[in-house]
């Protein structure tokens, strides 16, 4: 068996998301000496929701060796639909199977990509369903320069309480470039953290965002930290104000209070 052959599979399905997958299917298969074989794999996400990819590999016509060319991902839909996608492998251009798996969802995915001349470029992708291709794939469109926005810039529209931590913003930026919907913390109009779930929408620049059971809300509450923070400080300063008033004797009452420590011979 091609030993360097295998690592360098094993790599190509690490990085693409898929390094779970045991190697004696991987050795199997190589050993068989087949022209082509894949691997089926599946995963559990949202509650219970299965995606399902199968893997394709081909042997080279010029050389003792196989490549991972491509996956299949599918994911049962609400309806009963069976809804398929595929995505090649490329040096440079692979989605992995957990931005596969956002894309089927219908989220965007912001990540690097490389030119045949080898130039990188950053591009947010999603796949246009109601536009495929003779295989009956969705075509997969990147958003151009006038679709360019900065996520940093962004995040600071919102109440997002880890804007106070630069670590907690990277990973949270990091995680929404994959597509994910992410959960994080906001500070609402009266300085209450609450559980929010937000997504990134850049062909209209802006968060979509989801309340603690992921139903979608219209934000009325959209501000800056700031603003929120200080609203909070401002009620807590009040509370504490109005409790401090309430245990504050009135004149009547401390009147009251001399008069029966006087009879009492205090």
């Amino acid at each position: 068996m091609n030993i360097e052959n295998l690592e360098f599979l094993k790599t190509q399905v690490m990085y693409a998301g898929f390094g779970d997958i045991p190697e004696r299917d991987l050795v199997e298969n190589i050993i068989s000496g087949k022209k082509e074989f894949k691997i089926d794999y599946q995963k559990e996400f949202f509650g219970g929701k299965t995606f399902s990819a199968e893997l394709n590999f081909r042997k080279s016509d010029t050389q003792d060796r196989y490549f991972f060319n491509s996956y299949d991902l599918s994911v049962q839909k609400e309806d009963g639909e069976i809804l398929k996608q595929r995505f090649r492998v490329e040096l440079g251009n692979t989605y992995t199977f957990r931005e596969g798996v956002n894309m089927l969802e219908g989220r965007q995915v912001g990540k690097e990509h490389t030119t045949r001349s080898k130039e990188k470029y950053e591009a947010w992708s999603y796949i246009d369903f109601q536009d495929k291709d003779q295989f009956g794939n969705g075509k997969i469109k990147k958003l151009g320069s006038k679709n360019e926005f900065d996520l940093g810039k962004l995040l600071k529209e919102y109440p997002i309480k880890a804007l106070q931590n630069e670590a907690e913003m990277a990973t949270l930026e990091s995680s929404l470039k994959k597509g994910n919907r992410q959960s994080t913390v906001f500070v609402d109009a009266v300085g209450k953290d609450v559980t929010r779930y937000v997504e990134v929408d850049a062909r209209y620049k802006k968060l979509n965002v989801y309340d603690e059971n992921q139903k979608p809300m219209l934000l009325s509450q959209k501000g800056s930290l700031e603003d929120n923070l200080a609203a909070g400080k401002k009620k807590a300063e009040s509370q504490t104000q109005s409790r401090e008033t309430e245990n504050t004797p009135s004149p009547q009452q401390e009147q009251k209070r001399e008069r029966k420590r006087k009879a009492q011979g205090v």
